[in-house]
């Protein structure tokens, strides 16, 4: 961060192909890109549909499945977001060739995954806070928290069945994050 501006210093990134200039990566100010936390997420991800029965499960997991397949409106309050955003990502999928209760139910560890990285990136934001440190070691700092998270049995359970639940944490830790930007 420079002496004369409150902003972070944009760090080079990638070369564009064809457009000869560099895509700017804002940090925190202390060196750790938000891009870090895509590492965590892809790992749950993949740990998440892996971990995905191929059939639709118990509490709403059937209704949901039926939901996200056809298009139709659940039970209330409806989840209109959720429906609709469920909608094409399971119809994408199972263009795919995947099931509907597959593709449901990969829906809802895709959620699972941006919940990961919002609260990792939201870990390493307020271990900053506290701590001054190279930014690798608040990356490795930060996931312990992120792996208790990610790997609490009634979270997989919930990311692995077709529910609102991981959509819901995910918006959540989304904000928490985005909050944390504007009031620093």
């Amino acid at each position: 961060m420079s002496a004369r501006s409150a902003q972070p210093e944009p760090l080079q990134g990638p070369l564009i192909p064809g457009k000869g200039h560099r895509v700017a990566v804002t940090t925190d100010g202390a060196g750790a890109s938000i891009t870090w936390s895509f590492a965590p997420a892809v790992v749950a991800l993949m740990l998440y549909w892996i971990l995905a029965p191929p059939v639709s499960g118990d509490k709403d997991g059937s209704e949901f499945t039926l939901v996200l397949s056809l298009g139709g409106v659940p039970h209330p309050t409806g989840y209109p977001i959720y429906s609709l955003l469920g909608n094409l990502f399971v119809s994408l999928a199972h263009t795919l060739h995947l099931s509907w209760p597959t593709a449901a139910n990969a829906w809802s560890g895709l959620g699972g995954a941006v919940a990961v990285f919002f609260f990792h990136a939201l870990s390493m934001r307020l271990i900053l806070g506290f701590f001054t440190m190279r930014s690798g070691m608040r990356f490795a700092i930060s996931l312990l928290p992120t792996v208790l998270f990610a790997l609490n049995p009634i979270w997989t359970y919930e990311t692995t069945l077709a529910e609102v639940y991981s959509w819901q944490i995910a918006w959540t830790v989304g904000l928490l994050y985005f909050f944390t930007s504007l009031v620093r």
